[in-house]
């Protein structure tokens, strides 16, 4: 919360070894000096294993969780928006949630004079600013995009986010997904 550098990892279960891979993917070469949880097990299990101090909130009282809680609904929220206006389908929201962390880290909240992004990286973000499910025409690896010797070089692609390094390290890589990878039924129409 130092920064107001936010991530969301999507994840299948709540395994105390997911959310320590997760912790050290956001954390990078970064250090630690304190955990804040609701106590949920896998998060005293992780802080326990990477060594870190843990402040547990108060069972029942929301004022001792009362941010945390706010920024989850700020995410939930901005995800559905994103998805909203983006037309995808549902089942796009384990894209959604980290592009919303990412575009707050960005762009920063309104009339803020400095990003999250620049706090943690002490830079400002060089990448391109694209809003979540855009159409764009992206260059893939042949390996990827099977296309005849004189075609295009471009595939009209999906605009899902940006992938980052540990440490929330920026090295210039967009997520995309290719258009005709989907049907009406899985996103986009």
């Amino acid at each position: 919360l130092g920064t107001e550098n936010y991530m969301f990892y999507p994840g299948v279960d709540r395994s105390h070894e997911r959310v320590v891979q997760h912790m050290r993917d956001f954390i990078g070469s970064d250090g630690i000096q304190k955990l804040s949880s609701d106590n949920a097990p896998e998060l005293i299990r992780a802080g326990t294993e990477m060594a870190v101090a843990h402040a547990s909130s108060t069972p029942y009282r929301s004022t001792s969780n009362g941010r945390v809680e706010n920024i989850i609904g700020q995410v939930v929220m901005g995800s559905r928006a994103l998805l909203q206006q983006s037309g995808l389908a549902i089942n796009w929201w384990t894209y959604a949630a980290p592009y919303w962390c990412a575009a707050h880290n960005l762009l920063g909240k309104p009339g803020c004079d400095v990003t999250p992004y620049w706090r943690r990286a002490g830079h400002e973000f060089e990448g391109e600013i694209v809003p979540f499910g855009a159409q764009i025409e992206a260059i893939l690896p042949d390996a990827r995009i099977r296309r005849p010797k004189f075609a295009s070089q471009t595939t009209t692609c999906i605009f899902l986010g940006w992938h980052f390094q540990p440490g929330q390290r920026w090295v210039g890589d967009y997520l995309v997904s290719p258009v005709k990878d989907h049907t009406a039924s899985e996103g986009r129409a």
